[in-house]
């Protein structure tokens, strides 16, 4: 697929989603997964140009292990998966303190988490800058078709299957890495 086209199915994919696994790394250098909510934008021109196309926002209070863990190594994933959909993104998270950009992007739903909405005390963003992201799509009706008539030979034949193989599979290249500036 062309670079264009698949970065374009990797942002259509990711806004199918509404959590993620926000993975970072730990104070004892061991890897940990935090299932977060997707902040998304509102207003739809936060989305476009180049400035947020390849960024994924995301609350937290800031004294949270999460946030101790951006802190001393700003380098996150975020994983995504449905039933046949599957995204990963990496990318530098940096902590952002801006009360206007919280109200822009604040959705009435998170309430759930933050009761107290955008005066949560010490209620930040994570802004994750994406630098490359990687999905597996067999959501189509005939990848789905393929996926169990390949399963289903292998069960019969007691073989392998390369039904993980089917659907699209690619690696997008997003914004060039930079050093995340905290706010």
């Amino acid at each position: 697929m062309p670079h264009d086209a698949a970065n374009q199915h990797l942002h259509q994919l990711l806004h199918q989603f509404r959590t993620t696994m926000l993975n970072t790394r730990g104070e004892d250098n061991h890897l940990r997964s935090h299932p977060m909510a997707m902040v998304f934008p509102p207003h739809k021109d936060l989305l476009e140009g180049a400035s947020h196309d390849d960024v994924v926002y995301l609350l937290a209070c800031e004294d949270t292990s999460k946030v101790d863990d951006i802190r001393r190594d700003n380098h996150v994933n975020l994983a995504f998966q449905s039933s046949s959909t599957w995204v990963s993104l990496c990318g530098q998270a940096d902590i952002v303190k801006d009360r206007a950009l919280l109200e822009k992007l604040w959705d009435d739903s998170m309430f759930a988490w933050f009761p107290q909405g955008v005066d949560t005390p010490a209620l930040v963003l994570l802004r994750v800058r994406l630098h490359q992201g990687e999905y597996w799509d067999q959501s189509s009706l005939t990848d789905k078709v393929k996926f169990y008539f390949e399963s289903g030979l292998a069960y019969i034949h007691r073989r392998g299957s390369h039904a993980s193989a089917l659907g699209t599979h690619e690696r997008v290249q997003l914004a060039p890495a930079a050093a995340a500036v905290s706010q």
